[in-house]
Order: C-alpha cells, then sequence, then structure tokens
C-alpha cells in the first residue's frame, strides 16, 4: 500500500504542477482540486500502509537472525 501512496501522491503533485494555463497564468481549480484529492488518498493509503507494516513481524529481518544465532551459542555454552 506504500508504494501505491506514493504513486498516487507523485500523479497528484504532477497533475497541480499541470494546473496552470502558461499563457494566461490563470489557475484551472478542477485539475488543482483533483490534485488535492489524490493527494489526500495517496497520503491516507501511505499512512495505512505504515501502520500495517510496523504490526505485522518481518521474519527475514537481520535483528531475528542475529537472536537465532545468539541462542543457539548460548545453547551450545550451557551444554559444554
Amino acid at each position: 500500500m506504500t508504494k501505491n501512496g506514493l504513486f498516487l501522491i507523485s500523479i497528484g503533485l504532477l497533475v497541480f504542477l499541470f494546473s496552470v494555463d502558461r499563457t494566461t497564468y490563470s489557475y484551472n481549480w478542477t485539475l488543482i482540486t483533483l490534485a488535492g484529492l489524490l493527494i489526500l488518498c495517496g497520503v491516507i493509503l501511505l499512512v495505512i500502509g505504515s501502520k500495517k507494516a510496523k504490526n505485522t513481524p518481518n521474519q527475514t529481518s537481520q535483528e531475528d537472525g542475529v537472536k537465532q544465532v545468539k541462542q543457539k551459542v548460548s545453547k551450545r555454552n550451557k551444554s559444554n
């Protein structure tokens, strides 16, 4: 979800960038509204995705591997 959120934010920023008419320097408020909506949806997806990533355990992290190795070493030292 975080990648989708970042994608929506980037598309929203591009829409916002092109919402100004270069000849008259007037704003297209429909495009600005669309850009704001895309940015808001992207931020919501980003926050939800980061919360889910924090709540799920990561079994392949380096810290877990180090803990497992330390436990094995301590078991071997206790048995000797």
